[in-house]
């Protein structure tokens, strides 16, 4: 276990998002590691949230919060005067909702040092009342992409200074090459058929529509191969229709979320992010620190893991016919394909692990909280 940092802070997350995927992930990840050193850490979530559920089953004080719309003043209220009494030396919102009142609230209880993170590649559909959150209401950002910082200097007019780009780290010590696999196929699938899948919150965002069509070209073309589905969310139902409808579903398994999932990506042949917008992907850099083959789409933060040809494979997103043939690349050139893995994994360990994470977000707390 690391040793207790020289400052023990006293920090507060605050996530209104009620799914379970990176973001989620990322917020649970930092509550870990900074309880692991010596700092008091908190969280403000919706009772009915993943997260929430989650960060109490693992002993971690949780305030309940509901901030929709029609509460927004209410919840405020509650929030202030919740942060008054613990007194917190940093405010950390993840979403649109908390990053209003969990904002607001912090501001007026004169928290020293109020921080929005942003993990989406999205740009804000109304930038001018964004930027009340973003420059009003949070005193520094903290993006997950390069591509998110630069997006959102440029529309809310802040300098470079307000920004850290900050992708989240992946532990090397549990997602390694090393290790027991998932027993993926059962008895159903036969030991000579490749699996390949994708790992993710069901969102349109994430592209599993155009997973599934490129699966019925590589079936209908005679390829042997199964695809896994691990995640869940708000379009489990549209995803299961659509696999129906192409006539996949004896080639693709929906898991549903997964708490093994080292041990999912070493049973993968290829990992697949075929994303329609993304910052830094956690699972394309998980993948690659257990030494599989990676093959994403070349949007967002994406090409900042996947360097085509170097580390994985990159193809144009909405493009199933293109993400079809990288797929068929990647099977037939195993050697290839794991060299490129393993040079991901090097720049992994260079650029995007769980200590290197940690250490900057140290340094950041300590040039803002005197």
């Amino acid at each position: 276990m690391p040793s207790p940092s020289p400052r023990r802070w006293n920090i507060v997350h605050s996530e209104a998002s009620p799914g379970w995927g990176g973001q989620e992930r990322r917020v649970l990840i930092e509550l870990r590691e900074f309880r692991k050193r010596g700092s008091q850490v908190r969280l403000i979530a919706d009772t009915k949230s993943e997260i929430y559920k989650r960060s109490v089953a693992e002993g971690f004080e949780a305030f309940p919060c509901s901030p929709l719309r029609r509460w927004y003043v209410r919840e405020f209220i509650r929030v202030r005067r919740w942060l008054k009494e613990i007194k917190p030396d940093i405010v950390n919102t993840h979403s649109s909702r908390d990053g209003w009142v969990v904002g607001m609230a912090a501001k007026a209880a004169g928290v020293p040092f109020v921080i929005r993170s942003r993990h989406f590649d999205m740009p804000p559909k109304t930038a001018w009342l964004s930027r009340i959150v973003y420059a009003k209401l949070a005193d520094h950002v903290i993006a997950t992409s390069s591509q998110i910082s630069t997006g959102l200097a440029e529309a809310f007019g802040l300098p470079p200074e307000r920004f850290t780009t900050l992708p989240t780290g992946v532990d090397l010590d549990v997602f390694t090459p090393e290790g027991p696999k998932a027993d993926l196929r059962g008895s159903r699938i036969p030991a000579e058929v490749p699996l390949i899948g994708t790992v993710s919150i069901l969102r349109r965002a994430k592209g599993h529509t155009h997973l599934i069509d490129a699966m019925k070209l590589l079936i209908d073309g005679g390829r042997k191969v199964h695809c896994f589905i691990v995640g869940d969310g708000g379009i489990r139902p549209d995803i299961e229709r659509h696999i129906v409808q192409a006539g996949m579903d004896d080639h693709i398994t929906m898991t549903g979320n997964r708490d093994d999932v080292p041990a999912i990506m070493r049973s993968l042949d290829v990992l697949l992010m075929p994303s329609l917008h993304e910052a830094v992907p956690q699972a394309a850099n998980q993948a690659l620190a257990c030494g599989t083959p990676v093959i994403g789409s070349n949007i967002g933060g994406i090409p900042e893991v996947i360097r085509d040809g170097e580390t994985g494979r990159l193809v144009p997103p909405a493009d199933p016919a293109a993400l079809a043939a990288a797929i068929i690349a990647t099977l037939d050139a195993p050697e290839e394909s794991r060299r490129m893995a393993l040079a991901g994994r090097e720049r992994v360990r260079q650029n995007f692990s769980l200590a290197a994470m940690t250490a900057r977000l140290e340094n950041l707390y300590a040039a803002h909280v005197k």
